[in-house]
Order: C-alpha cells, then structure tokens, then sequence
C-alpha cells in the first residue's frame, strides 16, 4: 500500500498529474492514494518535493536525491563507452569478488520491465560451474552426431548455419577433453537471467534489457563478458541442465552472461555497418 503524510503534503499535483495508473487524487488539497490499481512503479515517490509518499514493501532508505555530479553523464563519454565494449572470449584465472557480482545484479534489478512486474531473478553458477560447463558441453556433443545423422529437425537454424555449428560443437568436445574451454572461455561465473511466464507471458525483451545493463556494468568493473547462444541450445534439448539449474517450469531464459577479469586488452573501437534508418 502507498501512503501520503498529508501532515508534509504541499498539495503541488505532481504525483496526480503523472500517476499512469491515475491511482492519485486530490483531497481537501492533499494527494490521496485510491490504492485500486497501482502498479508500484515509484513516480509519485521520485517526483515528491518534500518525501510525502511511502510504499510498504520498498526500502525507502535506498532512495537518492538527484544530484548532478552523481547522476550525469556525459553524453560522448558514454557513447564511446558502448562503443568499446566487446565480447570476451579470454579470461584470466582470477575469482570474481561478491561485491562486483552483487553490483552487477544491482544494475539489473533497476531495468525496465512492462507494467513495472519486476518479474527477473536471477542463478548465479559459480562453484558449480564445472559441472555445468562439462554437461552443456556433452550435449552440444550429443546434438551435434544427431545432426551429422541427418537429424535436423526441430533447430531454429538453416542448413548452412546448422553445419557449421554441429562442427564447432564436435571441436568444442574435442577441445574440451585437452582441457580447452570454448563454451564459457574458463569466464569464472555464468549470470543467468530468469523470468516469471506467470506474471510476463513473454519476458525474453525484458530479460535481454537487464543482461545488457548488467554487461555495461561489468565493465565498469573491470570485467569482461560474453553471451552465450550456445549454451541455449543445450539447456532447450536438456531436460537434466534445467533441473541441474533448479529452472523452474514457468520461468523462461535467454542466453547467458559469462563474465571474468579479462586475459586480452583492446586499444581501440572496432568498425560496424552504417546503420539502416528510416525517417518518417
């Protein structure tokens, strides 16, 4: 429930006015919350002048007053910021602290969702990451004979595509069993992102939108990431890695984040195709 202190309520109308929900009204000059249809998305919170408004179940204390030197950034910074980012594929045999991972998370849990559900949890494999590591790997092994069979029912992929990957699958296992690691490129934790199908019947965008968030804050840490598509592939024909995983029935994942302190350092920004745009 959301309650207004109409001791401190100036009546200034900006939670009336920006309430999506139109769950705000105004009493006698004071806000008053009808409380019917809220989604708890925080607006009437944020927009307070003089911290009137109070949610039950959020922490108000973690709430920050804006502040210019603490919040803005500059706009070319940050561009280029995105711009130098890459996929690591090389790491260093070094442990990923908590307190990286837990502000990596942080950087989640403030993503959008639809209708402010907030509906993303998250497995983080780390000690077990071995196992998991060696039970992907084995199914992509077992997928990738099944295809050279002429099984190739059932993948999203054309032919051409197909080939290829069942053949990167096979020296994934080859390599694997000389100690090389072309799933996970020994990255020492797997994120993975997990929405609630009860609350979003369709969460794959709004799980791409945090693991994105989360991989820029990685960086900032010093860390390098990479998504792993071939891992989703494993985990949609393996009903042993989803327990393995403890993946319940109505959650959905999309590919996940390997991240790690990097063993390869970048000097500048690589190219890309001029973007397609049209104007309306």
């Amino acid at each position: 429930m959301i309650r207004v202190n109409k001791e401190i309520c100036i009546g200034c109308e900006n939670c009336v006015y920006h309430c999506l929900q139109d769950n705000i009204e105004m009493n006698e000059g004071k806000a008053q919350m009808v409380n019917e249809k809220c989604i708890y998305c925080g607006h009437c919170i944020a927009l307070c002048p003089v911290d009137a408004i109070e949610i039950d179940h959020y922490d108000i204390d973690e709430v920050d007053k804006y502040n210019p030197e603490k919040f803005e950034i500059n706009e070319e910074n940050f561009l280029n910021f995105m711009k130098f980012r890459r996929s690591i594929r090389s790491y260093k045999n070094r442990e990923v602290e908590k307190e990286k991972i837990e502000k990596i998370i942080e950087a989640g849990r403030y993503s959008p969702t639809g209708g402010n559900r907030q509906h993303i949890s998250y497995t983080i494999v780390k000690d077990k990451l071995p196992e998991l590591r060696e039970m992907a790997i084995n199914k992509l092994y077992e997928i990738s004979q099944d295809i050279k069979k002429g099984n190739d029912k059932g993948y999203n992929y054309n032919k051409s595509t197909l080939d290829r990957y069942y053949k990167a699958w096979e020296k994934m296992y080859e390599e694997f069993q000389e100690g090389e690691d072309r799933l996970f490129f020994k990255g020492d934790t797997l994120i993975i992102a997990k929405g609630d199908t009860r609350l979003k019947p369709t969460p794959q965008m709004e799980l791409g939108i945090a693991l994105s968030r989360m991989e820029l804050m990685a960086y900032t840490l010093g860390l390098g990431t990479c998504y792993i598509g071939y891992f989703m592939t494993a985990f949609s024909k393996s009903k042993e890695i989803r327990d393995f995983l403890g993946i319940k029935d109505y959650e959905e994942v999309v590919s996940p984040l390997i991240i790690g302190y990097p063993d390869v350092k970048y000097i500048k920004t690589a190219p890309r195709n001029k973007v397609k745009v049209d104007w309306l």
